[in-house]
């Protein structure tokens, strides 16, 4: 069975990784390649909405929503901050879509249109407490729109190490965890959110996972992959 980690371990791990010489933005790539991979597949048409958040949550969903344009989705991304409020990898990711003119707004209320897919990378496992504001707005908008959900690493709303559903959580159709499983992801609570659950290769280091005592879950063959 995969190792399971909570979010202090996940930031622990994160750290390593750049200690090591990886870097966050080395690792955004992979994470949003992966989930772009499954989001080709999942989509029920040639059309994605990307609702980002203005953290490497985020910027992972950004990074997915540029993969798809290349690959010739009809790709909207509506961002829950104004651009002002991203982080420096975030903005990186943003800057590249604006190069390629990509349709990126920010509004509370999204148009999810005749969208096929909803990728949820509004907040990761930092989380504390209830989505407020505009991150609350589109999580009931996603919700409600009867679109399938695929979310980035965990359910935007969901306790990480815990399995907690705050007030709102995203309730997805598949969750593609980034590394390793958080251990909320696992809970039975937790199980009407997460849908089925993919894990991710990013290009966390072996040295990384040796240190905090993990198994490397990628030397493994039977793990659901995008």
């Amino acid at each position: 069975m995969v190792q399971a980690v909570g979010s202090k371990q996940m930031a622990e791990l994160d750290r390593l990784a750049v200690s090591s010489g990886t870097t966050i933005p080395m690792m955004m790539e992979n994470a949003g390649l992966a989930v772009a991979r499954i989001a080709e597949r999942m989509s029920e048409s040639k059309s994605v909405v990307v609702l980002a958040g203005k953290g490497n949550n985020g910027g992972d969903g950004l990074c997915a929503a540029r993969h798809l344009i290349n690959w010739g989705f009809k790709t909207k991304v509506f961002l829950a901050s104004a651009k002002s409020g991203l982080n420096e990898n975030s903005m990186k990711q943003l800057e590249a879509l604006e190069g390629m003119g990509a349709d990126v707004s920010f509004v509370s209320k999204p148009d999810f249109g005749s969208c096929g897919l909803i990728i949820d990378a509004l907040l990761g496992y930092s989380i504390k407490g209830n989505p407020r504001g505009v991150f609350a707005d589109m999580i009931h908008n996603a919700n409600s729109s009867g679109r399938k959900i695929l979310a980035v690493d965990l359910p935007s709303g969901l306790n990480p190490d815990t399995g907690k559903p705050y007030n709102p959580c995203i309730r997805a159709y598949a969750t593609v965890t980034l590394c390793l499983p958080k251990k909320g992801l696992l809970e039975k609570a937790a199980k009407p959110y997460v849908g089925k659950l993919f894990v991710a290769y990013i290009g966390v280091p072996y040295s990384a996972y040796r240190k905090m005592k993990l198994k490397n879950p990628f030397k493994r063959t039977n793990l659901p992959r995008p």
